[in-house]
């Protein structure tokens, strides 16, 4: 009986292990036509994620005066990445400790802003945990897509990893197809490394 029960609180801790990365930046948005690359350096993960453990949440608070000019992706050190956010919100203001993650009830699309809480993000979260290693520097991609007009500010950002998080996705999903619409749109294809 002892042993049974070592082993499922053995379990059980390793289950319930997540890890955040945390990133004070308080820098403005610009809002001239051109984008900002926010990175934070991740260590001390396992080497893969995937099916098992992988990115779970990514949350920010942004200050803008318009929601629908601000796009944000999250870009993996492998360079795999799907869409945040992108045109949604109108011309609702701010995003007040925005939370995403795969089992949130309500996409970020269907929301009303101020957008406040957990949200489902407009792409494949499960798409960055394909096998890569997530120790490595990951990037959050903030662009204003309507320049010299409203202004934002980035005060922060977190992205946190667990077990039972998000799945990985195939190639055909939505999320994929957006993320690439999304590239397309603003950079020929290609995103900045």
């Amino acid at each position: 009986m002892r042993y049974t029960l070592t082993f499922f609180l053995v379990i059980a801790t390793a289950l319930s292990f997540a890890q955040s990365f945390y990133q004070l930046e308080n820098i403005d948005i610009p809002d001239d036509g051109t984008s900002i690359m926010f990175e934070m350096n991740v260590s001390g993960l396992p080497t893969t994620i995937d099916g098992d453990f992988g990115l779970e949440s990514v949350c920010f608070n942004i200050n803008h005066t318009w929601d629908s000019d601000i796009d944000v992706l999250l870009i993996a050190p492998d360079g795999s990445s799907f869409v945040l956010v992108s045109g949604v919100g109108w011309a609702a203001v701010n995003f007040e400790n925005t939370c995403f993650n795969s089992f949130a009830d309500v996409f970020i699309s269907d929301g009303i802003g101020p957008f406040t809480g957990e949200w489902k993000p407009i792409g494949d979260m499960g798409a960055v945990n394909n096998g890569q290693n997530p120790n490595g520097i990951w990037k959050l991609y903030v662009y204003d897509t309507w320049a010299f007009a409203d202004a934002g500010f980035m005060i922060d950002w977190s992205i946190t990893f667990k077990y039972f998080k998000c799945y990985p996705t195939d190639e055909k999903s939505i999320g994929h197809w957006i993320s690439l619409s999304f590239s397309r749109r603003y950079h020929g294809g290609l995103f900045p490394n």
